[in-house]
């Protein structure tokens, strides 16, 4: 996720840009494009990439490692995202990279889950990225397998509670598909 943080006297021309133009310039590289508010002044973009040469390098931008997605399967409209950040606890990095991506199949039985990533943005900091309809699919997603699995903690991979953070979908375009490419390049949290 790319985050985007403004003053508030700004927000609507960042809502307008992510919504309209920014959009249109990006889906042509993209397999999956998401434009996000988590709230007033902070936004956030998904972008997933077929190919890593195609994304262009941008000062300050480090992209982050697909582990694992439920890639959208219908051309259902998302409105809601939820965003889970997670720091591995030292020397737990590739334990808890492999512990993440095996969250798919959990997710896989969740129909009201539209789409979901884990991504590592960085050596021990994950997040898990998740796209829904409405709130009806989030609440069962958060009380579901991956939900309880991360609130237990019981493999004690990960430091602290995970933060939550809810999201408004200003502007998606996803490429409906059944299987996922071997890599994908997504910007992380700012």
């Amino acid at each position: 996720m790319l985050g985007i943080n403004t003053v508030a006297d700004r927000d609507a021309e960042i809502a307008g840009l992510l919504t309209g133009t920014l959009a249109c310039a990006v889906a042509h590289h993209s397999r999956d494009w998401y434009a996000v508010r988590f709230s007033p002044g902070r936004f956030a973009v998904l972008d997933t990439l077929a190919d890593e040469a195609a994304w262009p390098r941008l000062p300050g931008i480090r992209p982050a490692v697909l582990l694992d997605c439920k890639p959208p399967a219908l051309a259902t409209p998302v409105s809601r995202c939820l965003q889970v950040t997670l720091k591995a606890r030292r020397g737990q990095e590739e334990l808890a990279a492999r512990y993440l991506a095996g969250a798919r199949q959990l997710v896989d039985a969740e129909p009201l889950t539209l789409a979901w990533y884990a991504l590592r943005l960085n050596h021990c900091d994950f997040a898990l990225v998740n796209f829904f309809g409405d709130e009806t699919g989030q609440e069962i997603h958060l009380s579901g397998g991956v939900g309880s699995l991360l609130m237990e903690q019981e493999s004690g991979l990960f430091e602290g509670i995970p933060d939550f953070e809810c999201g408004q979908i200003l502007s998606a375009s996803a490429t409906p598909r059944r299987t996922t490419a071997a890599k994908a390049i997504m910007h992380p949290k700012a």
